[in-house]
């Protein structure tokens, strides 16, 4: 479960993004051990929901806060994190 865990390597250099970071790893961490343990379906959902959901908050203050201050590359980033929020969409339904 390694692959779940902050490194320093992660930081982007703004605090609150970093700590939304961290929070996504151990939603992450979450669904990995209902999968794991083999909860039943109701309580996987809760937690692909849950971070489903957080995923999205985190997403649309990271472009709001990279938009406002007129992020050289913003449209690619926008783009990339779109397109990583639909895989992760795509590959945790259950």
């Amino acid at each position: 479960m390694s692959q779940f865990v902050w490194e320093e390597k992660y930081d982007v250099g703004v605090r609150l993004f970093n700590e939304q970071h961290k929070q996504l790893l151990n939603i992450l961490r979450d669904v990995y051990k209902a999968m794991e343990h083999k909860q039943d379906k109701a309580a996987i959902a809760e937690v692909i929901n849950n971070l489903i959901k957080y995923a999205k908050e985190h997403l649309t203050q990271e472009e709001a806060c990279l938009k406002e201050n007129k992020y050289p590359d913003f449209e690619n980033h926008k783009n990339y994190m779109k397109y990583l929020f639909q895989k992760l969409s795509n590959s945790m339904k259950i």
